[in-house]
């Protein structure tokens, strides 16, 4: 775990600016004496140690620390890989003074290079010494990473016999105050795009949250645009008529001519003639990615077009999704049009975005390096292996030398213990015996009796509690008889395909049940009518609201209300209900609380998921919290609907079923997709 090695700089975001943060500002005294650096993960980059170093010079006696000074560090470490001695600048002492006449016969080049560099925006650090010659020890990144080890190692010695010594020093090396935790997040990304910090990936693990900081962003730039430049937009718009007014009479004056060589000598006209002027285009000053990394009218215009299926309006330039790639911005969730996430990823891959905001699809797998790393506001689920995990997009291999991570909006507590990288602990999956366990054997020929036996007894949360679980297989077969999946020989009481789809919700064991139950009402109403019908898909939802995504009513919930009755389906429901009843009193029975339906069946249901889908939109103004809750809502029904889409096909009972329930998953789709959330 803490083999890796990456050089990252840490900052942090102060009201409108990024300011650099040292890693010791994450440590305590106490920390120091009790649990050290090797509890964590606190890397260092090699100007953070030499900031560390400074500062113990300036409190700790010197003769304590003298030979862990970076001159004598090096020149020792040099003279034992080479046997010869080194001067502390780290070239040979015989070699002086050709070093010195280098330098002089090179003062010329050195300059020249040096402002070639300079005009380039280099910031190479080593530019004053290229006039050393071949003897010259570069030290490395590996080098640097032993030093400080043997730095940190020292401070942790002395921690515990200089306390008032060390207690000055994290002093000077924190953070004084942190100023505020509000995010401005049009501010913070224009410092880094000022700082040449980008291209950078913007944190959010709410994805609600996530899409909101894009739009903040998007919106703050154009409203930036507009007050220092109002009247762009109308002067594009002036040149498009015009352009359009040439184009008629163009085509007034072709129509009109004769001869032959009237019209050549139009076509050859025609064909000088200048592209329309883009419209839509927004101010250079305001575009984010850098110059030659921008796209143009022609890319632009390919990628509405790649996106006129994918988008419910029109991927026109007035989509913020559309728009927002011309000035370097985008956004990357899992419920975004996945021929969109193709283009950002494609445009991300090649630096031609400036700003990326993700919630934790970005984290794993996906090859899209940036510059920078921020995290945007806490989060519940955000752990220390995360910001580990996270961290790693900062640094691109072979463009930057090290990458930056910026905490913005964050507390000052909870950003110090995310810092530290402190590993959380193992506590296995709390799913790992579930009561349809016993069904993996009839699915798969590579589950062997001998295999799930041992699936069922060797559980990683009851091994560290000291519990012993040997009877749990023969439990879930009895729970699977007693539901009707199993045959009381102990055999298939369906087809594979439904077992596959109650195997597949496992952990939500109690719908997956329901959902069976229901299969016969389902086909003996939608069985033979057209999915394509409003009204037949909304009494669908209405039937499978009663089990999938049960929550008790929320009154408190604007715009909300209970879940009530389809006009006209009195009936059906009155069927959904005796259904329930029957399959409650025999779960109730086998004492496993993981079949048994959440909510009472004589308690209200929230309805604003069926209000939601009846209207559907995800109404306006809703705090985070509530649109985060519905979205995750609407997520888990979609959910069971795309299983119950891809198993229910093969069923050759239930296949009719597959296009009512195919539109009913499409229908949340692009609920999700309009709302914007």
């Amino acid at each position: 775990y803490r083999g890796r090695f990456i050089n990252l700089q840490r900052l942090v975001f102060q009201k409108t600016k990024v300011v650099p943060l040292h890693p010791c500002a994450a440590v305590t005294l106490e920390y120091l004496v009790d649990q050290g650096f090797a509890a964590g993960d606190l890397a260092f980059t090699p100007r953070d140690t030499y900031a560390l170093w400074n500062a113990m010079w300036k409190v700790y006696p010197h003769e304590l620390i003298q030979d862990i000074a970076p001159e004598t560090y090096f020149e020792s470490l040099v003279q034992s890989s080479s046997g010869h001695p080194v001067s502390a600048t780290g070239a040979s002492a015989s070699s002086g003074v050709d070093a010195k006449k280098s330098k002089k016969k090179d003062d010329k080049k050195s300059t020249s290079k040096k402002s070639t560099k300079k005009a380039k925006g280099d910031d190479d650090d080593d530019d004053d010494l290229d006039f050393l010659n071949p003897m010259c020890h570069r030290i490395t990144l590996l080098e640097s990473k032993q030093y400080e080890e043997v730095v940190k190692a020292r401070l942790q010695t002395l921690a515990a016999t200089y306390p008032a010594e060390t207690q000055t020093l994290l002093k000077e090396l924190g953070l004084s105050t942190l100023e505020s935790t509000e995010l401005d997040v049009t501010a913070l990304i224009l410092d880094l795009v000022a700082k040449q910090l980008i291209p950078a990936i913007c944190f959010q693990l709410d994805s609600v949250r996530c899409r909101q900081l894009f739009d903040e962003l998007l919106a703050g730039i154009e409203a930036a645009q507009d007050a220092k430049y109002p009247g762009y937009r109308l002067k594009l718009e002036e040149d498009h008529a015009e352009w359009e007014k040439q184009q008629e009479v163009a085509k007034k004056a072709k129509a009109k001519s004769k001869s032959l060589q009237e019209d050549q000598e139009r076509e050859a006209q025609e064909f000088q003639e200048s592209n329309a002027p883009d419209i839509h285009a927004p101010h250079p000053e305001f575009v984010l990615t850098p110059p030659g990394f921008r796209l143009s009218a022609a890319e632009f215009r390919e990628i509405k077009w790649q996106l006129r299926r994918e988008l419910s309006e029109s991927s026109d330039d007035g989509h913020p999704l559309v728009r927002s790639l011309r000035r370097g911005i985008a956004i990357y969730n899992e419920n975004l049009p996945a021929a969109y996430l193709r283009i950002v990823q494609a445009l991300a891959q090649v630096g031609r975005l400036a700003v990326v905001f993700s919630d934790e699809a970005l984290a794993y797998g996906v090859n899209m390096p940036f510059r920078t790393c921020c995290f945007c506001e806490d989060a519940p689920t955000l752990s220390s292996l995360m910001v580990q995990q996270m961290a790693g997009r900062a640094g691109r291999r072979g463009l930057d030398r090290q990458g930056d991570i910026v905490f913005s909006g964050i507390e000052w507590g909870r950003m110090q213990e995310l810092m530290r990288g402190l590993l959380p602990n193992v506590d296995g999956n709390t799913h790992n015996l579930y009561p349809t366990l016993c069904l993996q054997s009839f699915l798969s020929p590579h589950v062997t009796p001998e295999l799930v036996t041992r699936m069922a007894s060797h559980s990683l949360p009851h091994f560290m509690r000291g519990q012993v679980v040997s009877d749990y297989l023969d439990q879930s077969r009895q729970f699977m008889m007693a539901v009707g999946l199993l045959s009381p020989s102990g055999q298939l009481n369906v087809d594979t395909s439904i077992a596959r789809l109650i195997w597949e919700c496992r952990k939500d064991v109690a719908e997956s049940i329901g959902i069976f139950h229901l299969l016969e009402l389902m086909l003996t109403e939608f069985g033979r009518v057209p999915g394509d019908n409003i009204g037949h898909q909304l009494a669908l939802f209405n039937m499978l609201l009663r089990v999938v995504g049960r929550e008790p009513y929320h009154a408190e919930y604007a715009h909300g209300s209970a879940l009530s009755v389809v006009s006209g389906q009195e009936a059906v429901w009155d069927k959904v209900t005796v259904i329930l009843q029957a399959l409650h009193v025999k779960v109730a029975a086998l004492g496993c609380p993981d079949l048994v339906l959440p909510v009472a069946l004589d308690a209200p249901l929230d309805g604003y998921v069926w209000s939601t889908l009846v209207e559907n939109v995800i109404p306006t103004g809703l705090k985070t919290a509530q649109l985060n809750a519905i979205k995750k809502r609407l997520w888990h029904v979609g959910d069971k609907l795309r299983l119950m889409h891809n198993l229910l096909m093969y069923s050759g009972r239930y296949g009719v079923l597959e296009e009512i329930v195919r539109k009913c998953f499409r229908r949340i789709k692009w609920i999700l997709i309009d709302s914007e959330v």
